[in-house]
């Protein structure tokens, strides 16, 4: 992507400029991320609104897997989809705390992709298709997944730090704390298995059949899955608050 630097240099000029402009002391290391998530936004917006002439593509496709095809060009498209929206599940938790909520991450970048449909279908630059809002919310699924893992591993280190630092004075606290990491050490190994076997899996081998779904019922199955991460993590907090 040639466009790629420059919307990076220009969106770090826009925020040294705001951030200037309102007069915030703020470091570098908080600005980067800002810089980054706003040169993703524009990169974004080159692909979904400025590539194609308008009034050029006026098709809606309601149907799930359709663009999945036969072609490995089409199989590539489709994965596109997905890579495209897993910075998006990234980087949102990392700017606004709110977003940390996996199921808020989720339904933002499931708002963000019907946005973009619709506003592709207005002006007729794009196809409104159902498979691209699934593939772009499923990749903001799998971003904020990132910090599903970090959620652990920063009650792992706050209980090493503890232990560390003598913190605890009786020995059934420390039994806790050991039992803490353990805890998080098998939910860790737990994500990474799951990523391990989705690994070995032919993705492009796998067959698709053609036909209805409600769409409810695929924001009915994210919201499950997000629902019991989330519960997950914050039992993992809630015992580590315990401790300090």
């Amino acid at each position: 992507m040639s466009y790629l630097i420059p919307a990076v240099i220009f969106s770090g000029c826009i925020v040294f400029a705001v951030s200037w402009l309102c007069g915030k002391k703020s470091t570098i290391r908080h600005k980067i991320p800002f810089t980054f998530f706003l040169a993703y936004f524009l990169v974004i917006f080159r692909i979904a609104f400025l590539c194609r002439k308008p009034g050029s593509r006026k098709a809606i496709s309601l149907v799930l897997f359709e663009t999945w095809g036969q072609s490995f060009h089409m199989h590539a498209m489709f994965v596109e989809n997905i890579i495209m929206f897993i910075p998006f599940g990234v980087m949102l938790p990392i700017l606004f705390r709110k977003f940390r909520n996996g199921w808020l991450c989720v339904l933002a970048g499931f708002i963000c992709s019907c946005s973009i449909e619709i506003v592709q279908h207005i002006t007729q630059i794009g196809y409104l298709q159902l498979d691209d809002v699934v593939t772009n919310t499923t990749g903001t699924l799998l971003g904020s997944l990132s910090h599903d893992i970090r959620t652990p591993l920063s009650a792992i280190d706050l209980y090493t730090k503890a232990l560390a630092t003598n913190l605890y004075d009786k020995e059934e606290e420390r039994q806790q704390a050991i039992a803490g990491i353990r805890r998080n050490a098998d939910e860790i190994n737990h994500y990474v298995e799951q990523i391990v076997q989705a690994a070995r899996e032919d993705f492009l081998q796998r067959e698709v059949h053609n036909g209805e779904i409600y769409l409810s019922k695929v924001i009915h199955m994210l919201h499950s899955c997000n629902k019991r991460m989330c519960m997950r993590c914050e039992s993992s907090y809630q015992q580590v608050r315990r401790h300090f």
